[in-house]
């Protein structure tokens, strides 16, 4: 399974993601996606495996639609079936299945975070672990420091990570799976965005 959100920013300098709260805990300083109407991320994609050398698709990801759930703001796109929420603990989806009445929330991406921190996706057997905090990764959209790697450890061999730039969201990502038939990769990489301040 891959696992995509999007988004991206020009020469960025990094940033500090943690301030301390007046209650004294630490919250984000700003959001690892920032949700918010209008926002949009456009990404190259690159399938290796089918054809030769590879398939490119341009996917463009903009967020149109809003709804108040459980007490918060949830923010997708018209027609989805997926919806995404940030708090002080991170980065969440929302699935609703069609058809049927039931939600599920989960925490995908923890953030803030420390390197080496892990934890199980509540709903999957997979484990998401922070390989990179500070990294600096250049897309088709320019170079971005301060960034964020997710890997999501697989079984068999698959390869699969995210990269985040905390305030633009996702900004390139990597899959591999070597025993698919054909084996297959592939890559995004964030190419423009626009983020409303």
């Amino acid at each position: 399974m891959l696992v995509l959100v999007t988004a991206s920013l020009i020469g960025v300098t990094g940033c500090d993601s943690k301030v301390t709260s007046p209650q004294g805990g630490v919250t984000p300083r700003v959001e690892l996606i920032p949700l918010a109407l209008g926002n949009s991320w456009v990404y190259r994609e690159r399938l290796y495996g089918y054809e030769d050398p590879y398939t490119e698709t341009i996917d463009t990801s903009r967020i149109d639609s809003a709804f108040m759930w459980q007490g918060r703001l949830w923010f997708g796109s018209r027609g989805g079936s997926s919806f995404s929420s940030n708090d002080t603990a991170g980065y969440w989806v929302l699935t609703i299945a069609e058809g049927d009445t039931s939600r599920t929330a989960q925490l995908r991406y923890r953030f803030p975070v420390e390197l080496g921190e892990s934890w199980v996706w509540e709903s999957d057997t997979m484990t998401v672990r922070v390989t990179a905090v500070g990294q600096e990764v250049i897309t088709p959209a320019g170079k971005f420091t301060g960034c964020i790697r997710y890997d999501i450890v697989q079984p068999e061999g698959i390869t699969n990570y995210l990269t985040f730039r905390p305030g633009i969201g996702f900004i390139k990502a990597f899959y591999d799976n070597p025993v698919m038939t054909p084996p297959i990769s592939l890559t995004n990489e964030l190419t423009s965005y626009h983020v409303v301040e």
